[in-house]
């Protein structure tokens, strides 16, 4: 009996880095158009694709309800990365 989702360390590893990468790229672009993008892209082909591979299962859920929760999750990614108590680091 597994403790903890075989897909856990993607949620730890390949989500924060994608979203790292996509605040540093382009950092003069809206961010919202830039969350729209990145939501698209791990929505409508990401979640799929680990579907397909066999690693996602999606159970009564729609892809749109990603695709708005991944606009969320960038813009506050977005929001923290703009604190000021982190511009001496």
């Amino acid at each position: 009996m597994p403790t903890i989702p075989s897909f856990f360390p993607w949620d730890f590893s390949l989500i924060p880095v994608t979203i790292m990468l996509w605040l540093q790229f382009k950092p003069t672009i809206n961010p919202f158009i830039k969350a729209v993008i990145y939501s698209v892209l791990t929505s409508f082909i990401g979640e799929p694709l680990f579907e397909w591979i066999g690693l996602y299962t999606m159970l009564k859920w729609n892809v749109f309800y990603s695709f708005l929760i991944w606009i969320v999750i960038y813009l506050i990614a977005y929001r923290i990365s703009k604190v000021k108590a982190l511009d001496p680091l």
